[in-house]
């Protein structure tokens, strides 16, 4: 009987008209894939998903008219998932190893990593520098790289003693205990030493900056074009700041601090 029906071109002109207009009206669907990462992006006391990139991006989405679902993983797992095509999109610095699988968004904001020390004396500056120091680093971190070319030569030579740890809290325990001299992190931190008591104890020595951006997967043009247009349209708002973070008086309106928590 479907088949009789089509045959009457006026029916199928309205089947077809329909059939475009669903499709159109369809929602945009975007999984994104991300780690706990506070105060940047993680799960709030509340339970939602935040930070001051994750409200940003929250609006990306929302300007884009695309429906963004956020799953937290370990670091390792949220960039596999976006990797294999598992997720669409995930948050990371402008790094080769995306550059087979994904796209950045025209949207990015300026990381900032570097050196914390419990004093000021003499940080090292360069590579070559860093030999017969005790550095902490979080696995899954790996800007240290841009800093340091040949890190695991000096740790492979013993001109650099590595302590591994799983999580930033635990890092800057380690440090604020002696367990190193330094620790490779981002000035985020900041927000583990305030919630710590260890504001003005812990110096950070910025050593590089690196974009951070979405990462969209190639087989999702259509969430690159629409976070992209996102991004358009609150420039052209003015409501994003210099570092491409909503303007303040609109981030305290949305912003959800994150819990403390050992496994950060």
């Amino acid at each position: 009987m479907f088949n009789h029906l089509i045959q009457s071109p006026i029916l199928l002109m309205l089947f077809c008209l329909h059939s475009w207009v669903w499709a159109e009206s369809a929602p945009l669907k975007a999984k994104v894939a991300v780690y706990e990462y506070p105060p940047l992006y993680h799960t709030s006391v509340e339970g939602q998903f935040s930070g001051t990139l994750g409200e940003t991006i929250k609006q990306l989405c929302s300007k884009g008219g695309v429906e963004c679902r956020t799953q937290m993983y370990p670091i390792v797992r949220a960039y596999d998932m976006v990797i294999s095509g598992q997720a669409d999109m995930s948050i990371s610095g402008m790094h080769p190893r995306f550059d087979e699988c994904c796209t950045a968004t025209d949207w990015s904001y300026p990381w900032s990593a570097g050196l914390f020390s419990l004093t000021n004396g003499d940080i090292p500056k360069t590579e070559s520098e860093m030999e017969g120091h005790s550095l902490i680093v979080v696995r899954g971190w790996r800007s240290q790289y841009r800093f340091m070319p040949n890190f695991d030569q000096l740790v492979a030579d013993g001109k650099l003693r590595v302590n591994y740890t799983n999580s930033n809290y635990s890092a800057i325990q380690m440090l604020s205990r002696g367990r190193g001299d330094l620790l490779w992190g981002s000035i985020d931190f900041q927000w583990y030493l305030e919630k710590l008591g260890l504001t003005g104890q812990v110096q950070y020595h910025e050593r590089l900056q690196i974009p951070i951006v979405l990462w969209v997967n190639k087989q999702s043009p259509q969430v690159l074009a629409a976070l992209n247009s996102g991004f358009a349209q609150l420039k052209a708002e003015q409501s994003l700041d210099e570092q491409n973070l909503l303007r303040a008086e609109l981030m305290e309106k949305v912003y959800q601090d994150a819990p403390m928590k050992k496994t950060q």
